[in-house]
């Protein structure tokens, strides 16, 4: 990481969601350099073990090289945070639904599904994707019944999953190590079990 990097925060102050997708915003390609070198090593070695996620910074960060890994199925079980999430890293995001937008024209497949939980549309970001790739973007909603606990996921094509450490609700200025999970870039197996738990929730809330 450049030594040009300064962290938002004092020694004494938690990282907050808010300072971690800024500094995201700020230091991405510097961020990311080190993390893609990792990233293609376990895919083109095929090694399964995950990578840590330990906090909201390292989930901007992983998350956005599956999605610049992905390349036609893109499966995501969120939860009310995920307009800020994705705003976040919409670049990535839309360059990706541009992907699957050439691959349906080829006749492929390709889609992008998201499920959230207990959320919303809050700032109509969903709605806007969806607008603007209609023949890749789709979202549902569920509420979850009372007491249930739903872990985060995503799936990406056949052989990427992130799946995350069960949390509270999220809010701006909650602590970024709250967020926590594993990433695996290459795990077929792993990938085939979360696909089919995300079809069934899927099956069900339609």
């Amino acid at each position: 990481m450049s030594s040009m990097i300064t962290m938002p925060n004092s020694p004494k102050s938690p990282l907050t969601i808010t300072e971690a997708a800024q500094f995201f915003d700020n230091h991405s390609e510097e961020l990311l350099k080190d993390y893609r070198s990792i990233k293609d090593l376990l895919r083109n070695a095929e090694i399964t073990k995950p990578v840590a996620n330990s906090n909201y910074l390292h989930a901007l960060m992983l998350t956005d090289l599956m999605i610049e890994e992905t390349g036609h199925q893109f499966r995501m079980l969120t939860g009310g945070a995920i307009c800020g999430f994705l705003k976040t890293l919409e670049d990535s995001f839309t360059e990706m639904l541009d992907r699957f937008t050439s691959s349906r024209k080829r006749g492929g497949s390709s889609f992008a599904r998201i499920l959230v939980v207990d959320g919303s549309d809050e700032h109509g970001l969903l709605e806007g994707l969806k607008t603007r790739f209609p023949e890749v973007v789709d979202y549902r909603f569920a509420t979850a019944p009372k007491d249930a606990k739903f872990k985060h996921f995503i799936v990406g094509d056949e052989d990427m999953v992130r799946d995350e450490d069960f949390h509270a609700p999220i809010m701006q200025d909650s602590p970024a190590d709250m967020i926590k999970a594993e990433v695996s870039f290459f795990d077929p197996s792993k990938a085939k079990v979360f696909a089919s738990r995300f079809d069934t929730f899927w099956t069900a809330v339609a």
